[in-house]
């Protein structure tokens, strides 16, 4: 397969590219650029090994009961409070051991004459004490990374009703509006069922083939047949929601969307499918995000794209031949998370380059008048050269069908929806990739623009060879000695640039050796 993601990203496979110019959602659900960072650093091998195995979490609890005041703390689905005593509970405390750091639990409580408090968290009291005021109802829910991987499953025993159905994380245990006391609670902390993606391919002078699971190859590669249809159905899973998809068909463009096992493409047509894109929606896509890639005519496997992005070649009319498809926890890689960062020495630019930051940057105007916003830094204080060098193009490929706009670099990290430029892409890409190559100079253009030729000239930044050119290199085009276009360098003959020549604006293309590309690349990141 090449690697499974952990996330998407572009990879560093010598075959591995996107030509896709379609613009991402303008209301991406997910940090789009984390995802493609850490795909990228799974696929090069950067990823640390598994930590050593951590203490399984579990959750306990204790009960403030009329006329007995606080138990002791139990644990793990075992009983807090009373049954067949008829003795109200009257406030509670949950706290997590054993979980990740960062993680939590909060919840709160309604109250005799009081009705929902506000939440608590870890340990702290619930309810009342001292008031004889009936607890009658309880809410629960996890935060921070346990609630990627576990969930809380609570029920309460209720005056008059006895045991109620058990109910996950979030949802209320017990009755509000019945004057009911809850004399008895059991919480037991469960691992998440993880959901899986079934999905299947009709290829050409095959027909429909057989469901595969788990990333694993639909269609076929080496035998230039083209997929002409999928199907694809989540499997598993314990939270609510739906795998939608969509193709571009040849003659077609792109087909309306479709759910859960649904027909996405045409048989019989003899049409050939393009492109694809996959999507979650309801609470399996705030927990989960679904990666793909295709295997292209003429171009093998190319990019990982998630969560709605398209893989394969439309407007390029190149057959997909085969698709992979898997089911990875949402943000599970994310710079902040050390675990799963390569470890290390945090990389810095050497002695008289422009040093990288992790602290941020300020924001400017364009033209004096119009905002807009820095992005997201991808980068954090633990960072390798090479993880800033896969930030770099994991912004940059937020830009794929965005409009040229020129003097313009308007972004934000989810939304770069207003149209930029080629230096404007370049500008916004490397901030987001922890260097910020913006002067502070004021022209006409608004303060700390930054031409294609600025760039090119830009004291502090290293210039090496064409010939030595390598993955996240800045590339230049000159005509009558001016710099006049830059793009970024993905490695194996392709750039990700904006372009108001071609009428899409940005794009993964190949690298044009003519057009005065100059004899020397500028390397951010030596």
């Amino acid at each position: 397969m090449g690697g499974t993601p952990t996330r998407r990203a572009s990879a560093t496979d010598p075959r591995d590219r996107q030509m896709e110019t379609t613009p991402l959602a303008p209301t991406a659900r997910r940090s789009l650029p984390a995802a493609l960072l850490a795909l990228a650093l799974a696929l090069v091998g950067l990823t640390a090994a598994p930590p050593a195995a951590a203490s399984t979490p579990s959750v306990r609890y204790a009960a403030h009961v009329q006329d007995v005041g606080w138990q002791g703390e139990v644990a793990d689905g075992r009983t807090a409070g009373t049954s067949g005593r008829s003795l109200r509970v009257e406030a509670l405390k949950i706290r997590l051991v054993g979980a990740p750091a960062g993680s939590g639990v909060v919840y709160s409580t309604h109250v005799q004459d009081v009705g929902w408090q506000a939440e608590v968290a870890s340990g702290a009291v619930a309810g009342t004490t001292g008031r004889s005021l009936r607890v009658e109802a309880v809410r629960i829910r996890l935060t921070g990374p346990v609630a990627a991987t576990h969930e809380l499953r609570y029920r309460a025993h209720v005056q008059n009703v006895g045991w109620q159905a058990e109910v996950a994380s979030g949802a209320v245990a017990g009755t509000s509006g019945r004057s009911l006391r809850v004399e008895a609670l059991e919480i037991r902390l469960v691992p998440k069922q993880a959901p899986t993606v079934a999905y299947s391919a009709h290829v050409q002078n095959v027909g429909w083939q057989g469901d595969v699971v788990g990333g694993a190859t639909a269609g076929t590669t080496g035998r230039s047949l083209r997929v002409e249809a999928l199907r694809a159905r989540l499997v598993g899973g314990t939270e609510s929601g739906s795998l939608t998809y969509t193709a571009h068909v040849q003659d077609v463009g792109w087909q309306p969307q479709v759910r859960d096992g649904a027909v996405a493409g045409t048989s019989g047509r003899g049409l050939r499918v393009e492109a694809v894109r996959f999507d979650l929606t309801g609470d399996i896509g705030r927990a989960w995000d679904v990666c793909y890639r295709v295997h292209a005519q003429n171009f093998g496997w190319m990019s990982w794209a998630c969560n709605g992005q398209s893989a394969g070649t439309q407007g390029f009319g190149y057959r997909v031949e085969a698709v992979q498809v898997t089911i990875v926890p949402a943000r599970s890689v994310m710079p902040s998370v050390g675990a799963y960062r390569a470890k290390g020495a945090a990389y810095q630019t050497p002695g008289g380059y422009l040093r990288t930051s992790v602290a941020g940057f300020p924001t400017s105007t364009h033209n004096g008048a119009i905002p807009y916003s820095v992005p997201t830094l991808l980068v954090d204080r633990s960072s390798t050269r090479l993880e800033h060098i896969e930030a770099l193009v994991a912004h940059s490929r937020l830009y794929e069908g965005i409009p040229y706009e020129r003097d313009s670099r308007r972004s934000n990290v989810n939304q770069p929806w207003n149209g930029t430029d080629c230096s404007g892409l370049v500008v916004q890409s490397l901030l987001a990739a922890g260097l910020d190559v913006r002067g502070n100079d004021a022209g006409s253009r608004g303060r700390w623009y930054r031409s294609s030729q600025q760039l090119y000239d830009r004291p502090g930044l290293l210039h090496v060879p064409l010939a030595q050119r390598q993955r996240g290199d800045l590339v230049f085009y000159q005509q009558n000695g001016r710099i006049y276009h830059v793009a970024v360098y993905l490695g194996d003959g392709m750039m990700m640039e904006e372009d108001s020549t071609w009428g899409g604006g940005g794009r993964i293309t190949k690298l044009r050796t003519g057009g005065g590309l100059t004899a020397d690349v500028v390397r951010p990141f030596p």
